[in-house]
């Protein structure tokens, strides 16, 4: 299903709010969903992945003085 093209009248004019068929702010909705789900997720991995760097560095040090 394709988006009815507005033109920039159409769009700014009060009334374009009004004729917004239910869907697209269903569909907006479930964007939203989407986009936050996939946010939550990154910042997951990111999280992860700096524990991780945190842990790594932090195990380094004991094994620098073996290797000296």
């Amino acid at each position: 299903m394709h988006a009815p093209k507005l033109s920039r009248l159409t769009y700014l004019s009060p009334v374009a709010h009004s004729s917004v068929p239910p869907e697209s702010s269903q569909m907006r909705r479930k964007l939203t969903q989407a986009v936050t789900k996939t946010c939550h997720y990154s910042q997951a991995m990111f999280n992860d992945a700096e524990s991780h760097v945190k842990d790594v560095s932090t195990n380094i040090d004991p094994l620098s003085g073996l290797l000296s």
